[in-house]
């Protein structure tokens, strides 16, 4: 059936090939072929009626010989002569009006065969274009067919690799139904443990408070109750009036214990994340973000003043520090270097003999002229903030995790 098909589609692209080959060979040249045929047929008319002529032209030429021969003849000759001179005449000048016309088809011949030429030399730039398209034809041909074949196989392996997912699906399902049925255990135990935990506290309170209200007061105590001084042993004692005797008690602290819960105020310092901030002396801040940058500002109670841009690096800015007197700011990026910048925001030294993300870079304590970095690579290095040489160095290899701020 395969064998069939193929014969089939052989035939159709050869009668292609034949149309398109007199479409390009035959329908260009069809009209001046038949202009030329017609030219030639013209051409053989005019030759039979000029040979026709030459002959009626020597019969009368014959007979004006024999009528100078008999100048005797009668009147009748006479006229018979001057219609053979005016046929004659009219003859002579149809063999002029023959021989140009024969010029202009000779003319229009030249025309067309060089017209003819040219159409050749078209047909043989049209031949040369035809066999290079048939052959890019055929390479794109084979190229489609090793195509198809990759096509093939990446849909042989997508299937395959549609099975393993569906099969990694189900394993996923059944092991997030073990999960949940795991956390709702431990959720379970967690609940109990509050729970008993909270009636052991609430059994240690009630015991507490037996104990408070079941004990009595000796007189030892009350003779220690009324001798107390009402004067406060120190300013952070207040004193207190409720039943039973003046004492003094410490006040409860300003603040709870815990961690914040309300932002005082907050505002767009980056384009991207904040990857770093670091308090200086007053009131200045200095940020980092993936954005690439450094940003300073001066930090009020509830508002934020930008004063200045920190330009430079590469790639996002991991660390950022600055000595006491903030004149000078060092950052670690991921460009695996480090930058130190000056209070006027000037470039001064780019550190670089790291092979990774610097996520570390300080000012050693109390000394503004050295700087400790820590990247991926494992290695810690100590910096020349003067010369931007390193003056040592430690690795960190048996540490599998890569050092931070």
């Amino acid at each position: 059936m395969e064998t069939h098909k193929q014969d089939k589609n052989f035939e159709r692209e050869i009668l292609q090939r034949i149309r398109k080959r007199n479409q390009y060979e035959v329908e260009p040249w069809e009209g001046i072929i038949r202009s030329h045929q017609r030219l030639l047929e013209a051409s053989d008319n005019l030759k039979a009626g000029n040979i026709q002529l030459t002959v009626e032209i020597e019969k009368l030429r014959v007979a004006n010989q024999e009528f100078t021969a008999n100048p005797s003849s009668n009147s009748s000759n006479a006229e018979k002569l001057s219609v053979l001179e005016q046929k004659i005449f009219k003859l002579q000048e149809e063999i002029t009006e023959l021989h140009r016309r024969k010029g202009e088809h000779a003319d229009s011949v030249i025309q067309l065969s060089a017209s003819l030429k040219a159409k050749e030399v078209e047909l043989d730039v049209a031949k040369t274009r035809l066999s290079e398209l048939e052959t890019a034809r055929d390479s794109l041909h084979c190229e489609r067919s090793q195509l198809e074949q990759k096509i093939c196989q990446k849909d042989e392996e997508l299937r395959l690799i549609r099975e393993e997912h569906s099969e990694l699906l189900k394993d996923h399902h059944v092991r997030e139904e073990e999960h949940k049925h795991m956390k709702s255990e431990c959720d379970d135990l967690i609940n109990r443990w509050v729970q008993i935990k909270q009636d052991e506290v609430d059994a240690l309170n009630q015991t507490n408070e037996c104990d408070i209200r079941v004990r009595p007061p000796t007189p030892v105590n009350a003779r220690r109750e009324s001798n107390i001084s009402l004067s406060p042993p120190d300013d952070s004692f207040e004193l207190v009036e409720e039943d039973g005797p003046k004492r003094w008690t410490i006040p409860p602290p300003l603040f709870s214990e815990g961690f914040p819960t309300k932002a005082l105020f907050s505002w767009e310092a980056h384009q991207g994340e904040i990857s770093a901030a670091k308090f200086g002396t007053g009131n200045l801040l200095a940020t980092g973000g993936t954005d690439c940058t450094v940003k300073l500002w001066n930090v009020y109670y509830n508002s934020c003043t930008q004063i200045g841009t920190l330009e430079g690096s590469n790639k996002a800015v991991m660390s950022i520090d600055m000595d006491y007197a903030a004149k000078f700011f060092v950052s670690g990026s991921n460009d695996c270097a480090c930058r130190i910048w000056t209070s006027d925001r000037r470039l001064k030294h780019v550190l670089t003999g790291h092979t990774d993300s610097v996520f570390a870079a300080r000012f050693l304590s109390g000394d503004s002229g050295r700087i400790v970095t820590g990247s991926r690579d494992r290695t810690i290095k100590v910096w020349d903030t003067n010369n931007g040489a390193c003056e040592c160095l430690l690795l960190l290899e048996p540490c599998r995790s890569h050092p931070c701020s």
